[in-house]
C-alpha cells in the first residue's frame, strides 16, 4: 500500500524517511546474519523482501521529500557496497552476532519516528493501518518460524 500511495499521491509528507532507512538497515543485517550462518532461505526470506521494500520506499521517499538526487544516489551506492562487502566477504562471527543484535534493536525502534510524525500531524499519514497490521502478523509468524527452524536465540 505505501509504494502505491507514493506513486499515486506523488508526496511523502505522511512518511518518516528515518523509519524506512532504519528498517532497511535492520532487515539487511538480519538477512546477512542468516545467510552467513547458512540458515534455510525460508527462515529469512521475509527479511530480504522487506529490505527490498524499505529500499524502494526510502529511495522514492527521499526524492519526493526533495533530498538532492546526488545524495540519494551516493547513499544508495554506499548501502549496496556495504551489503555486498558483508555478503561476499568473510566477516568474523562476532561481527555477525553484533549485526544481528543491532538488527533487532533497529527494528524495535524504527517505527518511533513514524509514530511521532503521526502524533504530530494528528493523523496516520501514509503509513496505513493495513501495513501496520500486516507487519504485526508477519512478525508473529517470524517468531514461530525462527523458533521452529533455526533454534538460534540471537534471531529473537
Amino acid at each position: 500500500p505505501i509504494v502505491y500511495t507514493l506513486a499515486t499521491q506523488k508526496s511523502a509528507d505522511g512518511l518518516s524517511l528515518s523509519t524506512f532507512t532504519l528498517s532497511l538497515c535492520g532487515y539487511s543485517c538480519s538477512a546477512a546474519y542468516n545467510f552467513k550462518k547458512g540458515h534455510a532461505l525460508s527462515t529469512y526470506v521475509e527479511s530480504v523482501l522487506l529490505a527490498v521494500q524499505c529500499a524502494v520506499i526510502s529511495f522514492v521517499c527521499a526524492l519526493l521529500k526533495g533530498i538532492d538526487v546526488g545524495r540519494v544516489l551516493f547513499g544508495s551506492i554506499a548501502y549496496v557496497g556495504a551489503a555486498l562487502l558483508l555478503l561476499l566477504g568473510s566477516p568474523p562471527p562476532r561481527l555477525l552476532a553484533v549485526l544481528q543484535v543491532w538488527a533487532t534493536s533497529l527494528l524495535m525502534v524504527s517505527l518511533i519516528p513514524q509514530l511521532y510524525l503521526n502524533y504530530s500531524r494528528k493523523e496516520p499519514g501514509q503509513y496505513s493501518p493495513v501495513t501496520a497490521g500486516l507487519s504485526v502478523l508477519g512478525n508473529s509468524i517470524r517468531i514461530f518460524t525462527t523458533l521452529t527452524l533455526t533454534k538460534d536465540p540471537l534471531l529473537l
